[in-house]
């Protein structure tokens, strides 16, 4: 009939972050910078990059690529070909958030636009996500959506819960 059923590949590395599946192309994240990605359907067996990165926090999808924060700031754009640097970024990053482009870095203390431009943020962050029109941003008690620009749409301050437990829905 055609339909094949699960398959499996061996892989010759310890995953350390989630898979990320982009485009048809599966990416494998491992220990010591170790990477690969996989086209799913086409490939055998993974290809290994030749170039390692330590991861600084998980990378992400956005726009049309894969980006990789490494430990020593680099951004690094992986798509077909050879992964390259895009910008360096400071250490201490919690996050990296999709965008247009090129991702936004989110630290304790500001959000690093795909522009360049830093903004601060209203309160010490602890992590985030991406939502339609902006971002989310949360600390222990404080929560807070960002748009595209970094200004603050709305902040939220709980009393009983953590705001890990909010859920932002129709913008």
């Amino acid at each position: 009939s055609g339909v094949r059923g699960p398959v499996s590949i061996p892989l010759d590395l310890a995953v350390e972050q989630d898979p990320l599946a982009h485009g048809g192309t599966l990416r494998l994240f491992g220990e010591d910078g170790r990477n690969q990605s996989l086209e799913v359907g086409v490939d055998a067996a993974p290809n290994c990059s030749p170039v390692p990165i330590e991861l600084a926090v998980a990378p992400i999808v956005s726009g049309d690529s894969v980006f990789a924060l490494g430990r020593d700031g680099a951004l690094w754009q992986l798509g077909k070909g050879f992964p390259k640097t895009v910008e360096q970024a400071r250490p201490g990053a919690l996050a990296l958030l999709p965008a247009a482009q090129l991702p936004a870095v989110l630290y304790p203390d500001k959000l690093r636009l795909p522009s360049g431009a830093e903004v601060a943020l209203p309160f010490r962050v602890e992590g985030g996500a991406s939502v339609e029109g902006g971002w989310w941003v949360r600390s222990g008690v404080s929560s807070a959506l960002l748009k595209p620009g970094g200004e603050v749409a709305w902040q939220w301050e709980s009393k009983d819960l953590h705001p890990l437990c909010a859920v932002v829905a129709g913008k």
